[in-house]
């Protein structure tokens, strides 16, 4: 009886890591379908609070926060993506290398088929900077998942 309950929660394990991985897909692919007013609309709500509290607290008035805000939000969706990937592809790969070669490959693909989506959406192009942006997001998770081992191990 033991043994049938760990493996249904192995499964439900996997299938977990399976939706968020699909989930994130979508969020992605949310994000990048809407026209360029709808995402800079979304993107200002989070900028004008930026900019009200950098104006506030370190005197600097007129600073434009929009284009951070806008690579800060492809920075940190590859960064969880990366995350999410990883502990997915983990479960198939004895290979700690192989793993996140693996899982950079899969979320570059992710990035560049992003911005080619991007080209057909109103308003919006690819940029291969964006690219970069998420690419560089899923190094900062290696490094942090690389940290987070370390500190495990003996």
């Amino acid at each position: 009886m033991a043994i049938i309950m760990m493996k249904t929660n192995l499964n439900l394990k996997k299938l977990f890591k399976f939706f968020l991985f699909f989930g994130c897909l979508l969020l992605i692919f949310y994000f990048s379908s809407q026209t360029s007013e709808n995402s800079l609309e979304l993107s200002s709500k989070f900028s004008d609070f930026l900019e009200d509290v950098i104006a506030n607290y370190f005197f600097l008035y007129g600073f434009d926060c929009s284009f951070f805000v806008r690579k800060l939000a492809h920075f940190s969706l590859y960064f969880f993506l990366g995350i999410i990937t990883f502990y997915l592809l983990n479960e198939y790969f004895s290979s700690l290398i192989k793993c996140f070669l693996f899982t950079f490959f899969i979320c570059f693909f992710c990035a560049c088929s992003d911005e080619f989506h991007q080209l057909f959406v109103f308003g919006r192009d690819g940029k291969f900077l964006d690219i970069l942006i998420d690419c560089s997001g899923v190094l900062f998770s290696f490094l942090v998942l690389w940290i987070i081992r370390k500190r495990k191990l003996p």
